[in-house]
């Protein structure tokens, strides 16, 4: 289903070292291995903002990834972004990117601390 509303050129990051996806195709392999890595996954979004200009729409908001994996039960609390492009009718998924805030980071800190 995610692979139906993907445009085949995507592009897009996830928040492990090796999860930077340049096709479609390496998208479908990198959920194949989320999927056969977690025994549950499940994705919800927060408070998102949604803009648009013809053809090209984008957003931004924040993203939860619960999945139970080895035994043990996570909580991923992300910031997700994503660009859409019109082909026709239907809107596909042209980039996404997840990323985790920086623990180290404190809030009202620029850079995080050693």
């Amino acid at each position: 289903m995610l692979l139906a509303i993907t445009d085949p050129d995507y592009l897009g990051f996830g928040s492990g070292p090796d999860e930077q996806v340049t096709s479609r195709s390496e998208l479908q392999r990198h959920l194949e291995r989320d999927f056969a890595q977690s025994d549950e996954l499940s994705m919800h979004f927060g408070p998102i903002s949604i803009a648009y200009a013809g053809d090209v729409a984008w957003c931004a908001g924040e993203c939860v990834i619960e999945a139970e994996a080895g035994g043990m039960r996570q909580r991923l609390t992300g910031r997700m972004t994503a660009v859409l492009r019109k082909k026709g009718e239907q809107w596909l998924f042209a980039h996404t990117h997840f990323s985790l805030p920086d623990r180290g980071q404190e809030n009202g800190k620029s850079f995080p601390e050693k």
